[in-house]
């Protein structure tokens, strides 16, 4: 049987293996839960940045992070420029507007400055399929 080609064909730019990771920790219920999570850096461009943004997520769900550890550990996700951003970003915020409603929506915000679109993804697949 011959294999399925993929609708659309896309040669990725993004190089996991290169990317730094570090590795996100939550203790619960004396038990350590580690989740590997990768670093973005400004020369993995959009796609790195929604692929991290993603993975951390993700991974933040899997060990059962607090929403204000969230809070805390994202930063370390972004190389300096972008933690710079993020931390300018949420200034001012108290400790009761840091809702898990208002991560997404700061998340968003970041996305949104950063790519210059209220719709990356949308940019990204247009991009792949006229590729």
């Amino acid at each position: 049987m011959s294999a399925v080609k993929p609708c659309i064909t896309y040669s990725s730019k993004l190089y996991i293996s290169k990317i730094q990771k570090i590795k996100l920790e939550n203790v619960i219920a004396g038990s350590l839960r580690k989740r590997g999570t990768l670093v973005f850096s400004s020369s993995n461009r959009m796609e790195g940045l929604l692929h991290v943004i993603d993975l951390f997520t993700k991974n933040a769900s899997r060990i059962q992070l607090t929403n204000p550890q969230k809070w805390l550990i994202f930063e370390n996700v972004l190389d300096k420029v972008a933690a710079d951003k993020w931390t300018l970003q949420i200034t001012g915020l108290t400790v009761h507007q840091k809702t898990v409603a208002r991560f997404s929506q700061e998340l968003d915000t970041f996305v949104q400055r950063y790519t210059g679109s209220r719709h990356p993804r949308d940019i990204l697949l247009k991009f792949i399929e006229s590729s």
